[in-house]
């Protein structure tokens, strides 16, 4: 999804001058990244060009279907991604695939010594690199605390790339605590793979990859869509985003974390189009505020076609 948003960011095919400049402003604002994500980009760059990223990309169907979403001149078609997705019949056919391909690799790492193996090696990997950015030896990865590990790391990333102080721990728990007990279903079947069925599995996949990622990024992407019409409307919406009711804690597991993280990246390229600076949208989206109070607009139009959208339920059992 993100390679699609950052050409929709900066892509216009109506005008070819007006085009060249969209893309002369995003190479400059590519260049002004810190160092820390050109080096990451770098390593992604040479990760998905290596046979096994080439293996995952093929075996996984994203291929195959970034292939029915991109024009003639390579270009993504953002709409037709997003509105496919808000397709439930074509969501289960996906979801389907997707989940079946995952299934066999969580059967493959089930087993204890395969898991201590990727995690070595991922240890090693992962903090050779962050040594060599000068990180210090108290915020890199540690296998046996994987979830405090994590959320140390990233803090100290954010704090120190971006300036912001963050408290990941609330995103990153619920992330690994879910890895975990995918695992442990594996686990429970006696950690013989000629024994461990997968429909355990994928139906947990397709539960969480349905309920708990593609609906929250599908309403930030209805949000992102309206703003375009409603520009007066995007830190409110971007604000009940990630706002819950008065006396609750909002939904558990990996919801809150995609909300949030999907609604930053979002408010990236709302802020070129409506013309809010993304300071103030991301104050909307991580504060906590009355979003009706702090920023008030007549937003009724996008909460009556969210809903309209929302009330044709979606069951993971139906796969």
């Amino acid at each position: 999804i993100l390679p699609a948003l950052l050409q929709t960011g900066h892509a216009h095919h109506d005008d070819e001058t007006e085009d060249v400049e969209e893309h002369r402003r995003h190479e400059k604002a590519s260049s002004l990244l810190p160092p820390f994500l050109s080096t990451v980009y770098q390593y992604w760059d040479h990760f998905k060009e290596s046979e096994l990223g080439r293996t995952l990309w093929t075996n996984s169907g994203l291929e195959a279907i970034f292939q029915l979403f991109t024009d003639d001149q390579g270009h993504f078609q953002t709409d037709r991604i997003f509105e496919s997705m808000e397709n439930h019949s074509f969501r289960r056919r996906w979801i389907r695939s997707l989940t079946s391909f995952v299934a066999e690799w969580v059967k493959h790492v089930a087993d204890p010594v395969t898991q201590a193996r990727y995690l070595t090696t991922m240890q090693f990997m992962g903090n050779g690199f962050l040594k060599a950015q000068g990180y210090s030896k108290a915020v890199m990865f540690d296998p046996t605390r994987p979830s405090e590990s994590l959320s140390l790391l990233a803090n100290a990333i954010l704090k120190r790339q971006f300036g912001l102080k963050v408290n990941s721990g609330v995103y990153i728990k619920p992330a690994v605590a879910y890895v975990q007990d995918v695992l442990r279903l594996g686990q429970s079947k006696g950690m013989s793979l000629s024994h461990l069925s997968s429909q355990d599995i994928e139906n947990k996949l397709a539960e969480t990859l349905n309920g708990e990622v593609l609906e929250p990024v599908l309403r930030v992407w209805r949000v992102y869509k309206f703003t375009l019409r409603a520009p007066q409307c995007d830190r409110n919406l971007v604000c009940e985003l990630n706002r819950f009711p008065p006396g609750t804690e909002g939904p558990a597991g990996l919801k809150p974390g995609v909300t949030k993280l999907a609604s930053l990246m979002a408010s990236w390229f709302m802020s070129g189009h409506t013309g809010t600076p993304f300071w103030k949208l991301y104050n909307a989206a991580v504060e906590d505020h009355n979003c009706q109070v702090k920023y008030p607009a007549d937003c009724t139009q996008f909460h009556e076609e969210d809903l309209r959208v929302t009330t044709a339920k979606y069951y993971h059992n139906e796969l």
